[in-house]
């Protein structure tokens, strides 16, 4: 075990972008919730999700909207040298927003060609349940603007079956995707990005800014070394230090006590996603604030 000097955190370089979307997606590939988007085996998931991840480090990395943190040792090396990854988490500002293209840019809109348009469809549907509750917990007056474009839950499945399994894994596969349907989730998807991390009346929010704590993830080797610890403490400094709030969602009760014990002061509130199957996937919202 290292000493705890030599553990820093910093911000992800470039460079480690690929190896850091590896890491969050071998550790959240069992989450109930990406079980039930990416249906399939778990290699299938983690091919998806580092697939998924790497692109969303980018896109708010282009935009200015993340803090993309890693926790690296000084004294321990990696395979090429330098400092091994022990852990990575990401600080998203905000108002982040995507255009477009953006999208084109960094390839996120080909997910309906790369996961097929019923993993698309319910990608979205969980999106937009978050993006509810988010604004229930966290905004309570604020409300949220602007049309979406809205894609029957029929069509959606209707038209999955223009993009088979087979072809979302990598083999042939002869059939057209219907343009129409795809334009509409195309749609779906920057409306969902726009919106999610937006706040309509932040002119009058007595807090500095807000910041969501995504995919926060320890490597299996460095647990129980106090690094997740270590991820914490930052940010309970960074929201002493800039008078922010961060806020988070987690599936787990064992993960909500462990936040609790770690300056995450305020469980404000939990709901249940249900599939169509009618499984639910319970969910806490919590946030980190200097004002009580």
């Amino acid at each position: 075990m290292s000493e705890p000097s030599t553990i820093k955190v910093e911000r992800l370089p470039d460079e480690l972008t690929a190896e850091a979307a590896e890491v969050m997606a071998h550790a959240f590939a069992d989450g109930p919730i990406y079980t039930y988007i990416f249906q399939g085996t778990r290699e299938y998931r983690i091919e998806l999700l580092t697939w998924l991840f790497e692109r969303n480090i980018i896109a708010m990395r282009n935009k200015d909207a993340d803090v993309a943190l890693c926790v690296r040792d000084s004294k321990a090396s990696d395979n090429k040298g330098g400092k091994q990854l022990l852990a990575t988490f990401m600080l998203v500002r905000e108002g982040f927003s995507l255009n477009k293209w953006d999208m084109v840019k960094i390839g996120l809109l080909s997910m309906p060609y790369k996961a097929g348009l019923a993993a698309t469809g319910r990608m979205l549907r969980v999106l937009d349940w978050f993006k509810e509750r988010y604004v229930t917990f966290f905004n309570p007056y604020e409300k949220r603007t602007g049309k979406e474009t809205i894609i029957e839950k029929a069509t959606v499945e209707k038209s999955s079956t223009h993009i088979t399994k087979k072809s979302v894994q990598g083999e042939s596969e002869s059939d057209v995707v219907d343009e129409g349907v795809l334009a509409g989730i195309h749609s779906r998807i920057r409306s969902i990005y726009d919106n999610t991390y937006a706040s309509d009346n932040r002119n009058t929010n007595p807090r500095a800014c807000r910041y969501t704590l995504e995919r926060m993830t320890v490597r299996p080797e460095a647990q129980g070394m106090g690094v997740g610890s270590i991820c914490l403490q930052y940010i309970v400094n960074f929201v002493d230090g800039t008078d922010s709030v961060i806020r988070l969602a987690t599936q787990k009760q064992r993960t909500c006590d462990w936040y609790q014990s770690n300056g995450f002061n305020k469980t404000v509130g939990t709901d249940i996603f249900y599939t169509e199957d009618g499984n639910g996937i319970k969910s806490w919202f919590m946030e980190c604030s200097s004002v009580e």
